[in-house]
């Protein structure tokens, strides 16, 4: 419950709200014509024209690395689920934007949060919300938020 989390599936219907959130800003958005592969094996193959978005987080910082994520994962932009497209990388994670043409360089995109939520995420893990919360990696800046606005920054990694 400190994170914000109700235990599931038993438990009462608790009035909480997640204290915690994964995301990072969109590093790049680049057109690739049909037939494009993204990510290692190249499990995922552009069957139209896309715009592919590179999220620098990965599996070093907490995203799943499974079959799962990489099907069906996906993250959240201008409040918008944008899916995962391709295997998810140590320092990076693709996504497909293309019927999101309004997602850019710069947009903040969310792995969990209000939304997903950790559970959402465990689900394509295939683990549960705790597991989720702490996994992310340790070179993932801390930003403490109070009221609306940044009140620390907290980073532990350092090359």
């Amino acid at each position: 419950l400190l994170y914000g989390v109700r235990p599931r599936p038993l438990s009462p219907d608790l009035p909480v709200q997640p204290v915690m959130s994964l995301s990072a800003r969109i590093a790049l958005v680049k057109q690739v014509p049909t037939g494009t592969t993204v990510s290692y094996g190249a499990r995922w193959v552009a069957s139209r024209p896309s715009r592919v978005a590179t999220i620098p987080l990965g599996y070093a910082d907490g995203v799943p690395r499974t079959r799962v994520m990489s099907e069906t994962g996906a993250f959240v932009a201008r409040g918008e689920r944008i899916p995962v497209a391709g295997a998810v990388c140590m320092d990076l994670t693709m996504a497909d934007v293309t019927d999101h043409p309004s997602v850019e360089q710069g947009d903040e995109a969310v792995l969990f949060g209000d939304a997903p939520s950790a559970w959402e995420l465990a689900e394509c893990a295939g683990t549960n919300a705790w597991a989720v919360l702490t996994s992310v990696g340790s070179r993932v800046p801390r930003v403490y938020v109070e009221g609306g606005r940044v009140v620390a920054v907290e980073a532990r990694y350092t090359p």
